[in-house]
């Protein structure tokens, strides 16, 4: 009998030493390490993309006028590529412009945004600085003083009206995964030039839940098994003493 009371204290002693090596490692599981409260970062998909070959502004673009004449609207006279693109002309009334052309709402732990586009360098940039194109990470909706200004695209053109292509990375401008995104071009100025952009894409990796620890799982340990082995064969010789 007190043998018996030894092994099944041996063996509740290696269920409790098995559930607190378990709890030790609740964070990984198959080989795959779970950090709780972190986002894991996905493959990279496209947040939206414009060509303006499908109508204006795009499905699910949308214009933020200020300018009651001059604002985005599809150019088929002139495209970058393709039969449209998108462009603002000066306002000959030289009333002030701060025309937005805004992307469909997106979340993201990494971005890039391609787009070509062109400008007067005379009007915008060497000569006068009339007029600026940029290109804005707007967080959780224009206006809040979060906006970020990623890139001023007038600093990339080589010469007049000469198409360009420029990548931003605004992974590091990212507020945080939950955040609502959007990427915008914006047309500021007042006795400018026109402006045009096209074959806008923006890529990058979405933000997957937070993952939680798995539930630990009860193992027996080396030494339980070894104990209910040992409980089984005294069991089994009192047995055959009988």
């Amino acid at each position: 009998m007190k043998i018996c009371t030894v092994l099944m204290l041996m063996m509740t002693a290696s269920f409790v030493m098995a559930d607190s090596n378990q709890d030790k490692v609740a964070g990984v599981s198959n080989g795959q390490v779970f950090i709780a409260g972190v986002h894991q970062p996905q493959a990279t998909v496209t947040f939206a993309a414009n060509d303006f070959e499908a109508g204006f502004p795009g499905a699910g673009w949308t214009v933020v006028q200020l300018n009651v004449d001059e604002t985005w609207s599809e150019e088929t006279t002139n495209p970058l590529t393709g039969a449209s693109s998108a462009s603002v002309l000066f306002d000959a009334n030289l009333n002030n412009q701060d025309e937005w052309l805004v992307s469909p709402v997106f979340q993201a732990a990494s971005g890039l945004v391609d787009v070509n586009h062109l400008g007067s360098i005379f009007w915008c940039r060497d000569n006068n600085d009339n007029c600026d194109l940029d290109v804005m990470l707007v967080v959780d909706g224009i206006g809040g003083g979060d906006d970020v200004l990623l890139k001023r695209l007038d600093d990339d053109w080589p010469a007049s009206f000469t198409l360009t292509a420029t990548q931003i990375d605004f992974t590091a401008n990212i507020p945080g995964p939950a955040s609502n995104l959007q990427i915008a071009f914006r047309l500021t100025g007042n006795d400018g030039a026109q402006v045009s952009v096209d074959d806008i894409v923006i890529t990058g990796e979405e933000p997957a839940a937070i993952l939680a620890p798995p539930t630990p799982v009860p193992s027996l340990s080396l030494y339980a098994l070894i104990s209910l082995f040992l409980v089984l064969l005294v069991f089994g010789y009192k047995r055959s003493r009988a």
